[in-house]
């Protein structure tokens, strides 16, 4: 038999804390960092093979900056993060998965 305060736990929205926020900040960080890289390589020939890698990146970091500033679909957000090998973003958005709301 569960008790009140057991009930009560059970039933307590989660914190929201500052996590998917700066997640997403990271993850628009990481474009920045991505478009610099991409600028520097433009030069060269292996620099132009890079870029449909880039901007793949690209586009997943911007996807994912935008769920985690709604807080919204964790799993896409993660996945994301994954794709454009962010380990910051990745490990706020592993801490932060109750925040979410799908």
């Amino acid at each position: 038999m569960t008790n009140e305060s057991e009930i009560e736990y059970m039933h307590r929205k989660p914190q929201k804390t500052a996590k998917p926020i700066l997640a997403g900040v990271f993850l628009l960080l990481w474009i920045f960092g991505l478009l610099l890289i991409a600028l520097l390589l433009a030069l060269t020939i292996i620099g132009l093979l890079c870029w449909p890698i880039i901007g793949i990146q690209i586009l997943f970091s911007l996807i994912g900056a935008v769920f985690c500033f709604e807080r919204k679909h964790y799993d896409f957000a993660l996945i994301s993060s994954l794709i454009s090998i962010n380990i910051l973003s990745l490990i706020l958005i592993v801490l932060s998965k109750e925040e979410f709301r799908d």
